[in-house]
């Protein structure tokens, strides 16, 4: 094993900007908040801190390795990039409801994909939303020492941990610095302190060595704008659990009599629909409304499901546009009861009337378009 450490000192600089660079460890407490301005020293922040500066510059966020697993895949003919999962099905300790497996890169017919757990997934996305953060991209720190190290191995130890890049199998290995030598994988030698990189830092390391293109989630700076979508899509399949149910409430209903409800049996029947009652509808209702007070319930729910499903076509519309003029950004989108409204940045002269295409309300001024689409 050759560890190159000039070859780190040595290596000529790429062109640098400034850089807002998250990582995000398995646990909150041990991310790293980085702002690498080229004018001055990389300096640690607060979130505060990162939530301002990402409206000027949106945030690379690199993910723990210990969080995620990378794979190349040899796709075989007919199979697509996005049923990949189905290839490392016999390999997951998971079921494959479990975990979330994502494209990121494609040679030939060689895929690289990354599986994450999907309460992982979510924390992460979840801990950055929630502080306001703009993410330009999200990228794992796994290939940050691909990029840095490609031929040669590559170990780096900072606060007690060693990141083992294995240039041979393309695998990085994250493990406490004991565990570490105590494995035997270095053969006596030691790992390089990050304090001796010109960057005196693993995150400032790994910002100089992002991978081009590579986004874990390439729409992931939507995600906060569309988790009213989102919410949407849940009350729609909550809808499709509760309308057959509800069809049940409907038929006894309709099949129970004044006459029966009033008949010697009546009591046991009285219960039992007055108790499927409470479950479903969640109040009391006398069973003489009952058929009525269920197909009230039908009808509203399938008022708002329609309702639903046309904000929904209204953003899908919107989505291909945007998909096409992929030069514009959303910045903002509102679901209301009137309907949606969405605020786009960087239009041109020329964007306007492709935009107008779309029925709703336009408004444009300077490079920036405001969409109000009344339903």
């Amino acid at each position: 094993m050759k560890l190159l450490i000039e070859q780190f000192v040595k290596r000529k600089a790429a062109p640098r900007r400034d850089e807002l660079v998250i990582r995000l460890a398995v646990t909150a407490d041990d991310d790293q908040l980085w702002w690498l301005p080229v004018a001055s020293a990389p300096r640690q922040i607060s979130w505060p801190e990162v939530a301002e500066l990402s409206y000027k510059r949106p945030a690379q966020v690199l993910l723990d390795a210990r969080g995620l697993r990378l794979d190349w895949l040899q796709l075989p003919p007919g199979v697509k990039p996005g049923e990949a999962e189905l290839l490392l099905e016999d390999q997951l300790c998971q079921p494959l409801d479990e975990v979330e497996v994502l494209p990121l890169q494609k040679k030939g017919r060689q895929l690289l994909t990354a599986t994450l757990d999907h309460r992982q997934a979510e924390a992460w996305q979840t801990r950055v939303e929630s502080q306001g953060v703009r993410v330009d991209r999200w990228i794992p720190e796994d290939l940050a020492f691909a990029q840095a190290s490609p031929e040669d191995d590559l170990v780096l130890v900072e606060n007690g941990w060693v990141w083992h890049y294995q240039a041979d199998e393309q695998k990085l290995l994250l493990l406490p610095e004991a565990v570490h030598q105590a494995s035997g994988l270095l053969e006596g030698s030691l790992p390089l302190e990050t304090e001796q990189l010109p960057q005196k830092a693993l995150v400032p390391f790994m910002a100089e060595h992002l991978p081009p293109q590579v986004n874990l989630w390439p729409s992931s700076s939507l995600q906060a704008l569309l988790r009213p979508l989102r919410r949407i899509k849940q009350l729609r399949t909550s809808f499709a659990l509760i309308f057959p149910w509800l069809l049940v409430v409907v038929f006894l209903a309709g099949h129970l009599s004044f006459q029966q409800l009033a008949s010697a049996d009546s009591p046991a029947r009285q219960e039992q629909l007055a108790q499927l009652a409470r479950e479903l509808l969640g109040e009391e209702v006398p069973l003489r409304n009952l058929r009525q007070q269920a197909q009230r319930r039908l009808e509203l729910l399938q008022e708002h499901r329609q309702w639903q499903q046309q904000r929904l076509d209204a953003w899908s519309e919107l989505q291909q546009v945007l998909r096409r003029l992929d030069h514009l950004e959303l910045q903002a989108l509102s679901l209301g009861e009137q309907g949606l409204t969405a605020q786009i940045e960087g239009v041109e002269e020329a964007d306007q009337a492709r935009l107008r295409q779309l029925d709703g309300r336009w408004t444009f001024t300077d490079k920036q378009a405001r969409w109000e689409n009344s339903l």
